[in-house]
């Protein structure tokens, strides 16, 4: 598995996924999660910090991030990420390059594009959506 070099010393929790499981497409993680995808530069560092402070509010919301410097990566998944998957990401997210963020939510759709990431927002705009209230609601019940 290719990793990003990063100067932080972060411990992130992973998501469950065997580490056996290499996930090939965006559409492996359907329905099963929401995806924060990352096209690193300059601030990427501390956008995976800032990512890593919140793993409750990101583990809650079901939410996988994948941060991407070239062919390399960083994400909070347990299992590997396929070069096709990057490939995938790269080409289909981040042609454009002002695009640094990009949220999927668990039916495959684009939700945000920004070049940003302001968390806040991010948690707030999956709170609203319906899959997500009735998870709310499932887990008071």
């Amino acid at each position: 598995m290719r990793q990003a070099p990063l100067f932080l010393l972060l411990v992130f929790t992973s998501l469950a996924w065997p580490e056996e499981v290499t996930i090939e497409s965006i559409k492996d993680l359907q329905w099963k999660n929401r995806i924060i995808l990352i096209s690193a530069g300059e601030a990427s560092e501390e956008w995976i910090y800032r990512l890593g402070e919140s793993k409750a509010e990101i583990v809650d919301r079901d939410i996988v991030w994948i941060a991407l410097w070239g062919s390399s990566y960083r994400s909070n998944l347990a299992a590997s990420i396929s070069e096709k998957l990057v490939d995938e990401i790269q080409s289909r997210y981040f042609e454009n390059e002002t695009t640094r963020m990009v949220l999927i939510g668990k039916d495959g759709g684009v939700k945000d594009a920004s070049n940003r990431l302001n968390l806040s927002e991010l948690f707030a705009l999956i709170d609203g959506m319906p899959m997500r209230r009735a998870e709310i609601r499932s887990r008071s019940n």
